[in-house]
């Protein structure tokens, strides 16, 4: 009886974990430009960023950004092998940020939003650290 279990069971829940990959996938969120592609991931809920630049000039644009748009930090981390942090909105949701280097010049950057709104206030966020890189779009 266990044998004939794993043989329906099994075909149908790779079946079913191949559908919701399919189903959630990624979505880029701006056309390619200097700065790369943002690339949302609807399964994680997390905007992704690669920019050219230093781990240490993303991590202070980001810390600045966070300032500016009212985040209050909770929790945070920060070495030479990357950066994550917790924070919360004076008026808005959660932030989760993580920050890695992909190179001596380029550092990839995850922002997710905990709540509604996410992916947009995501953008958002990136948006402020480009412009406290001294970068628009």
């Amino acid at each position: 009886m266990n044998h004939i279990w794993r043989k329906v069971w099994l075909p149908g829940a790779l079946a079913l974990a191949a559908t919701a990959l399919l189903l959630a996938g990624c979505r880029t969120v701006h056309p390619r430009t200097d700065m790369g592609t943002g690339t949302y991931s609807y399964l994680s809920r997390r905007l992704a960023w690669t920019y050219p630049y230093t781990l240490d000039e993303i991590w202070a644009a980001a810390l600045a950004g966070l300032a500016e748009l009212n985040y209050g930090i909770e929790t945070q981390q920060f070495d030479g092998l990357g950066g994550r942090l917790e924070a919360q909105a004076a008026v808005g949701g959660h932030l989760f940020l993580e920050a890695r280097p992909e190179g001596q010049h380029a550092t990839r950057l995850w922002v997710r939003i905990r709540g509604a709104g996410h992916r947009l206030e995501a953008e958002r966020i990136h948006e402020m650290i480009r412009s406290k890189l001294g970068v628009s779009m």
